[in-house]
């Protein structure tokens, strides 16, 4: 299991697309997308849109795809206000130059606006298997519980991400 910095920080778990070969697939000739939320040794917990959660077994796993977005937009976001506050106080301190204040903090608010929104569409794509062969539990760091599901918590009573923080491709 992922230990220390391997582990992140987003509370949900990387939206995955999951391809199955044997048996599941025969059954139902279906790909599989939703919140990875778990690896263990043996099974792997898929949660779909709409709540349910399927549990798969790692042997059967033939193709996955994760999304993995990078999510620091807040942190540029307070950076970009944090510089616009002393320009608002000149302002206020010395009426005389305040075109000159807001002329200067114009751009921070605009720069730090922008790469909010750069970074909050930024993402990469990690598939197993993959060109550096990694195996399938080196990707539990990508999960909503990268060291296996404990048993105090039932997984199928988790919720999906809500729309409004998902950037799921339909």
């Amino acid at each position: 299991a992922p230990v220390g910095n391997e582990v992140g920080t987003e509370l949900y778990g990387c939206w995955t697309e999951l391809q199955l070969h044997g048996y599941y697939r025969k059954k139902n000739n279906a790909e599989y997308a939703g919140e990875l939320i778990a690896i263990h040794e043996d099974s792997l917990f898929l949660l779909m849109l709409n709540n349910s959660l399927h549990i798969f077994p790692v042997t059967e796993v033939q193709k996955l795809k994760l999304v993995h977005y990078k999510y620091n937009a807040g942190n540029l976001f307070w950076f970009g206000a944090g510089m616009f506050i002393p320009n608002l106080l000149g302002m206020v301190a010395y009426p005389d130059y305040a075109n000159s204040f807001f002329v200067l903090g114009i751009p921070t608010i605009f720069g730090a606006g922008l790469g909010t929104l750069i970074t909050l569409t930024s993402y990469k794509i990690i598939r197993y298997p993959g060109i550096d062969n990694q195996s399938i539990q080196a990707l539990r760091k990508y999960s909503r519980f990268p060291q296996g599901i404990s048993n105090t918590i039932d997984p199928y009573s988790l919720e999906s991400k809500p729309l409004w923080l998902s950037h799921r491709k339909f």
